[in-house]
């Protein structure tokens, strides 16, 4: 609970201000070395994410679905996420994402399946636009 306290307080991931800021009886490094061992032993439950998220909104209020594809490489690691996050107001929170094991653009299977995964947990109602980059273009994965 402190490591999310302080990562809303401090507004960061970054792991060294976080370190600093939890437990003020042991060393930053320790600190530090406790987060990465969380976050390695830690499963994200993912089909909670969206329904506390959504909790925590005015009932009657209205979001941007925003999709999107990253990639970059990490040493000899290609890293390639495709993502689905929710625009409420000026913050963006992301729910759904899938690791793709290559690089290069998605096929339209990999949005759609993204959008089967969100069109579960998501009232469709509340969804005011969805938008994306050019990457996802043609009606197949809408």
């Amino acid at each position: 609970m402190a490591l999310i306290f302080a990562s809303v307080k401090l507004t960061t991931v970054n792991l060294a201000p976080l370190a600093n800021a939890l437990n003020g009886t042991a060393k930053q490094q320790s600190n530090y070395r406790r987060i990465q061992r969380f976050y390695q032993q830690f499963e994200i439950p993912f089909r909670q994410i969206a329904p506390v998220v959504l909790a925590l909104l005015p009932p009657q209020s209205d979001f941007i679905l925003a999709i999107d594809r990253s990639n970059w490489k990490f040493g000899p690691l290609q890293i390639n996420i495709l993502m689905a996050a929710m625009v409420y107001r000026a913050t963006t929170f992301p729910l759904f994402w899938m690791r793709r094991g290559k690089k290069g653009n998605s096929k339209t299977t990999e949005p759609i399946q993204l959008m089967e995964r969100r069109f579960k947990c998501l009232p469709k109602k509340r969804i005011k636009a969805v938008v994306a980059d050019r990457e996802f273009i043609g009606c197949d994965w809408f």
